[in-house]
């Protein structure tokens, strides 16, 4: 993570696990605040590291050593994240596919919003 900061100055990241996670083994994830990564293809994707869904490393940090587990969140709830609108994480503006959305992103001038500034690294 510290790396990534030196290759780009200015440009936060944010450091957590997704809710439901996708493969067995626990596993963090530390994206640019940008979401402008090649991978960023699809509606479930976008809408893991903006929703709920995404939970940032010092909570679940807390859970564990307070309850010596990582508490899953419910399928129903977690899906319900994942099939949300599509929606800029600093507008907040909606948009009906990824393209459009990532088009936007590249010039929304909007602050991002304060998701948890506790995991961001600068």
């Amino acid at each position: 993570a510290r790396e990534l900061t030196r290759e780009h100055p200015g440009l936060p990241f944010r450091i957590g696990f997704h809710a439901s996670p996708s493969l067995q083994q626990m596993h963090m994830h530390v994206i640019s605040q940008d979401l402008l990564g090649s991978n960023m293809k699809h509606k479930k994707h976008w809408n893991s590291f903006i929703s709920p869904f995404f939970q940032d490393a010092e909570s679940i940090l807390a859970q564990l050593c307070s309850e010596g587990q990582v508490t899953v969140a419910d399928y129903a709830v977690a899906e319900g994240w994942l099939k949300a609108d599509l929606r800029c994480h600093r507008c907040e503006g909606n948009f009906k596919n990824m393209p459009t959305l990532k088009a936007h992103v590249t010039v929304c001038k909007a602050p991002l919003k304060a998701l948890d500034t506790a995991n961001q690294l600068h």
